[in-house]
């Protein structure tokens, strides 16, 4: 998989079911979202969780995502929402 594609083309390909794009996606965010996560959340341990769920329910509703171009805003806005739970 190019890891010079924009979100866009890679949230297309993961909806066209191409899993590496999404893996590309999350290399390309995680540090991010972890970072997001471990501000909100006390420990590492907990931080990595709630960085890992926000992927996975990211990957669950991916066809929900309205501008494909934002996908790192919207997983980020999900982290902040699992962390807060």
């Amino acid at each position: 998989m190019n890891l010079e594609l924009h979100d866009a083309q890679l949230v297309s390909a993961v909806l066209a079911g191409d899993r590496s794009a999404y893996d590309v996606l999350r290399r390309r965010y995680k540090n991010l979202v972890y970072g997001v996560a471990l501000s909100l959340i006390e420990g590492f341990d907990d931080a990595e969780s709630a960085a890992q769920e926000s992927f996975v329910q990211a990957y669950l509703t991916l066809d929900r995502l309205e501008n494909p171009d934002r996908f790192g805003a919207w997983v980020n806005g999900i982290c902040c929402n699992i962390s807060r739970m």
